[in-house]
């Protein structure tokens, strides 16, 4: 049993997006805009796309307060925008930054936080939100992996100036190459529309189409075994990395999303509250389950939080040994960061964001996991650590 992410919604779904390709994108912007009471929804190839559009259509430069804890091409987009990205660090067993360690880390120069909902959990956003408003900074909610997350009953994503959310196929809703900004700010919505290339690539839909195909084939539970096995003989697999920046990248074009993601994700969105369902029960029974387990701590998440649950991340003392057993069990755990932009950026002060990058694994919460296999990947973690 291969636990892992990006079923999409089958073959079925793919060749209705297929059927749809036209009118996915304003069925898309309609979801959205339907789901969280914004203004403004712009759609393109990535949430990262998504982000350095905003950040460019704000202008200006400055700092950008960015989470240690997060996908290196972040900071990569907030430098390709112009800006200088400062690093966060998270709270001591948490995925996210709070309040303390973000104000440790203001600078006279910093004018945009980027409020990181990692994994589908949501960051305490109110005192977060009160540091900001005194000091009158923009919040450009990161709920890439967060769709669907609520704090204290109210959507992620409607809480800043603007968010950024993503429909890539290992996210909650997975539908390819497809990001969504969304702000109610009518300049900056304006600027953001002028950056954007409106002519979309003729081949973009096939394309997408190929890559979704390709990605439901793979992630068969036989064939992605086989092909995870593969690629671990071909080029290892590291429990622990220190990625570099990457320099001088250019300034992309912005576009949108091709019309066959979107209406890949726009499908999907009709299903979100079932899927969501799904994972809070998975998450509910490992938290049942792992608690008072020596050597892993569960992650902290705020009161008002209602995850999303992308994963169910876990901090384990001896994270190689748990990792290893359960993938000799059939459960691969190989989707989260395994590096702390921190290092990357040669930041001393990030000292939980690199114990993240070191101990941290995300148990498997997809739809479509039963209640059964995840009790059983419960077992595999407590007889990983001898209990």
């Amino acid at each position: 049993m291969i636990a892992k992410y990006g079923k999409g919604s089958g073959f079925s779904g793919i060749m209705a997006a297929a059927c749809g390709a036209r009118q996915g994108p304003s069925r898309l912007r309609q979801s959205i805009l339907s789901l969280l009471g914004s203004r403004h929804a712009f759609l393109f190839p990535s949430g990262r796309s998504a982000l350095e559009c905003f950040l460019r259509a704000v202008g200006g430069g400055g700092d950008v307060a960015v989470p240690a804890y997060t996908c290196i091409a972040v900071p990569e987009a907030v430098t390709r925008a112009g800006w200088n990205p400062v690093l966060v660090d998270i709270a001591s067993g948490s995925v996210n930054m709070t309040r303390e360690t973000l104000e440790a880390s203001l600078t006279p120069h910093t004018r945009v936080v980027l409020l990181t909902h990692q994994f589908g959990i949501p960051s305490d956003i109110r005192p977060i939100l009160e540091l900001c408003r005194n000091k009158g900074l923009l919040i450009l909610e990161d709920a890439a992996a967060a769709l669907g997350a609520r704090y204290a009953r109210q959507p992620v994503g409607t809480f800043g100036d603007a968010a950024v959310f993503s429909f890539g196929l290992t996210k909650v809703t997975p539908a390819g190459r497809c990001g969504v900004l969304v702000l109610h700010d009518d300049i900056v919505a304006e600027r953001v529309a002028t950056l954007q290339v409106q002519r979309i690539k003729p081949w973009g839909n096939l394309v997408d189409f190929a890559r979704a195909c390709t990605w439901q084939m793979a992630m068969h539970r036989g064939s992605y075994a086989v092909l995870r096995g593969l690629c671990s003989m071909l080029h290892g697999f590291a429990l622990h990395q220190k990625i570099v920046p990457a320099p001088g990248l250019p300034a992309p074009v912005f576009s949108s999303c091709s019309g066959f993601a979107a209406a890949l994700a726009a499908g999907q969105l009709v299903n979100l509250d079932e899927s969501l369902m799904s994972r809070r029960d998975l998450s509910r029974l490992y938290s049942e389950e792992l608690a008072g387990c020596k050597g892993l701590d569960l992650c902290t998440v705020p009161t008002e939080a209602e995850p999303a649950w992308l994963q169910f991340p876990i901090f384990v003392e001896r994270k190689e040994t748990c990792y290893r057993f359960l993938l000799s069990q059939g459960v691969d755990l190989s989707w989260t960061y395994r590096y702390s932009c921190g290092e990357s950026y040669g930041i001393p002060t990030t000292p939980n964001a690199d114990h993240a990058s070191r101990h941290l694994l995300g148990l498997p919460t997809y739809h479509g996991l039963s209640m059964e296999e995840a009790r059983r990947i419960c077992r595999w973690v407590r007889a990983s650590l001898g209990q």
